[in-house]
């Protein structure tokens, strides 16, 4: 007697398991390319930032508070908040800043504000006074490891903006 269920299933297995180390081929670039864009995304999708010789500086709507805002002179719930600016210990002028994608110390350079320390942003509009003191606290411990004197009184702020963030 034939068994005629058993061939079926030896002629389903071959073909079965051949398709399967066909689709595992695939496996490993696949899941490469979505590894890489989950990890590259956020920096794709916010435009913030941008890596220029190994650095990163701020671009975006970040490099325009860093250039325009000033911190006696800003709108309460606006997406930037500076903190404060101060020179460091090679006399560049660092602002200090929280937004809700990124946080902390941008000095200027001749092509742009570097980003020197970075952390974790807050929403700076939500409300959560709790969690944006944490992370306005971070950025202040940040800035007096780096500052060469205390921060910079509005009059001197203006002088600074007006001289295109440039030390006296």
């Amino acid at each position: 007697m034939i068994d005629w269920d058993g061939l079926a299933a030896k002629k389903r297995c071959p073909a079965t398991h051949g398709s399967h180390r066909k689709s595992r081929r695939w496996l490993l670039p696949a899941a490469s390319v979505a590894m890489a864009a989950i990890l590259l995304w956020p920096s794709l999708w916010d435009g913030q930032t941008e890596i220029r010789d190994g650095l990163t500086f701020a671009s975006g709507d970040l490099a325009k508070a860093l250039d325009r805002q000033l911190v006696a002179e800003q709108r309460l719930g606006g997406e930037t908040r500076i903190l404060m600016t101060f020179a460091d210990e090679t006399g560049n002028l660092c602002r200090g800043f929280v937004r809700a994608d990124l946080s902390g110390i941008a000095c200027r350079m001749d092509d742009g504000w570097h980003l020197r320390i970075q952390r974790n942003g807050v929403n700076v509009a939500s409300g959560d006074s709790g969690q944006a003191e944490a992370v306005e606290q971070a950025v202040i411990v940040g800035a007096n490891g780096i500052a060469a004197g205390s921060a910079l009184d509005a009059p001197q702020e203006r002088s600074a903006k007006a001289r295109g963030w440039k030390p006296q």
